[in-house]
């Protein structure tokens, strides 16, 4: 199955609004064969999303500043320093922020193949489930997960 850094990324890492929207899935009372299909699918993508990691790790670094203890962050602004390199309390635009999201997003958007299995399929979750509230999944943890799970 191709599919993208940022879908598998999305899918496990998810975001600030929706963390962790594969795990938050498992965590669900879901039929059993349901959940075994979602915990086998985690265990697929974890290697990826190490791999992953570990090159957006390398672009903070990169393009980041060492914020102590080798904790780098990259921000659009930084602070602007004087003559003597003290902090003036102004913010201006990061010379190295444009080049990190170029080098983010072709990261994210890198497509490969990922060994799902021959007779893999989306994984289906039970529309009247969801109907009956039996089960409440967020709308963002579907909209994580759409490259890997579908509603029937």
């Amino acid at each position: 199955m191709k599919v993208k850094n940022g879908e598998i990324y999305q899918a496990v890492m998810g975001n600030e609004d929706t963390p962790t929207p594969l795990s938050t899935l498992i965590k669900k009372e879901l039929p059993i064969s349901t959940s075994a299909k979602l915990n086998r699918l985690l265990q697929k993508l974890m290697p990826e999303v190490k791999a992953i990691e570990d090159s957006r790790s390398k672009l903070i670094t990169q393009y980041g500043i060492d914020k102590g203890g080798g904790n780098f962050q990259v921000t659009s602004q930084i602070e602007e320093l004087d003559e003597q390199g003290k902090p003036t309390g102004n913010k201006i635009p990061n010379p190295n922020w444009a080049p990190f999201v170029k080098d983010y997003e072709e990261l994210m958007s890198q497509e490969i193949e990922l060994d799902l299995g021959a007779d893999w399929k989306k994984i289906t979750l039970p529309l009247a489930m969801l109907e009956k509230r039996e089960v409440f999944v967020a709308g963002s943890v579907l909209i994580a997960l759409e490259k890997f799970v579908e509603i029937v």
